[in-house]
């Protein structure tokens, strides 16, 4: 009696936790993503494309006052001479390619949208920074086994970050279990707002040859896909060119951020800087990352370039901690310790800990907190 007592006991207690962590998950998606009506603006601006081959998926976005079609290069490339679109409850609409606008290097396409279908609601562009682990949504059509298009579907996951890679726009890095038919569709955060367009998934080499996913997918940003575009104003488009400048500039610094903080991706650095000192963004950020490449992930330590990069930095704003973490760590490679030392007792008079207590971690963390702020600026 005593053990059947404490089995159905025992039962009762895991259909409680069973309930609750139903209860719970639930609670979760609700707070990623707060109500039905993200997904019903989603469902009126994510459409099916139709070609020849495979189909793909696509999106429309609102840029300033006019609507434009975003969907992967790859997938126009299937499509003819024109693009059919099978549009939210029923009908199409075909658009010529000859509309589509020139973006060079990456794996995207716009096309021109001269009249907006009343059953579409084009979504907006998100003017947030992403944040690691940050849940993101995948939006398209996917193929079922027997190739089939199914219904308009998502697959939702964390924001990993940048590949270790980058190739043709791809820079954002996300888990999502996507399928064939996802290519072109946006990526959305947890307002509803695009935060880039979905073209990839990540695959690896099993053992015994196969090309098998990894559950991880890549995306470009948005930011980056509209400052791509070649001349907006000989276009039509009603496009800021210098707020979008900036958005790339911000989307650039971010990667030279996450590159700070993992050296495998060193060797993309310097090129990020160039895509972010294009945009505006002050020449405080643009040359004490700089100093930080040169002090920590050139081939050699280029310690001359890194104290010029710093010195730079001074004349714009020299007050910054991150400005004196950077003079500690240049010091410190330089074998400079009595320097090093002063730098160190100024950052204990700006409110630091001790000057004792900083280790050659805490500096470059001070420096990357920088660089960080800078692409939220």
């Amino acid at each position: 009696m005593t053990g059947d007592s404490g089995s159905n006991h025992s039962i009762m207690i895991k259909k409680i936790i069973q309930i609750f962590t139903l209860h719970l998950s639930s609670i979760c998606l609700l707070v990623q993503f707060p109500s039905d009506l993200n997904a019903r603006e989603v469902s009126r601006s994510v459409v099916q494309i139709q070609n020849q081959s495979e189909p793909g998926s696509g999106f429309f976005l609102k840029v300033g006052s006019k609507t434009v079609f975003i969907t992967a290069r790859h997938v126009l490339g299937l499509s003819g001479e024109k693009v059919t679109l099978s549009l939210p409850g029923g009908g199409k609409l075909e658009i010529p390619l000859k509309d589509q606008i020139p973006i060079d290097r990456l794996d995207s396409a716009i096309l021109i949208i001269e009249a907006t279908p009343v059953s579409i609601v084009p979504l907006e562009v998100s003017n947030k920074p992403l944040k690691q682990n940050q849940i993101l949504s995948v939006w398209g059509y996917p193929i079922s086994e027997n190739n089939t298009v199914t219904k308009l579907g998502s697959r939702n996951g964390p924001y990993l970050g940048t590949p270790s890679s980058i190739k043709d726009g791809y820079s954002l890095l996300y888990e999502a279990q996507t399928q064939i038919g996802f290519s072109g569709g946006p990526i959305i955060d947890e307002l509803g707002m695009v935060v880039g367009m979905h073209g990839r998934s990540e695959s690896m080499q099993s053992s015994t040859g196969q090309s098998v996913r990894t559950g991880k997918a890549l995306g470009i940003p948005i930011g980056e896909i509209l400052a791509a575009v070649s001349g907006p104003s000989q276009i039509g488009l009603q496009i800021d060119e210098k707020a979008l400048a900036v958005e790339a500039s911000r989307a650039s610094m971010k990667r030279v951020y996450e590159i700070m903080t993992n050296s495998s991706l060193s060797d993309q650095l310097l090129e990020e800087l160039g895509r972010a000192e294009k945009g505006g963004l002050p020449k405080y950020c643009i040359e004490i990352s700089r100093a930080y490449y040169y002090t920590f992930f050139s081939s050699l330590p280029d310690l001359s370039k890194a104290s010029s990069s710093q010195t730079i930095a001074k004349k714009t704003d020299g007050v910054d901690p991150a400005y004196y973490a950077l003079g500690s760590l240049v010091s410190r490679k330089s074998a400079d310790f009595k320097k090093s030392l002063t730098y160190d007792r100024i950052l204990e008079q700006t409110g630091h800990s001790s000057y004792l207590q900083f280790s050659e971690r805490r500096l470059s963390n001070e420096v990357q907190l920088a660089v960080e702020k800078c692409s939220k600026l």
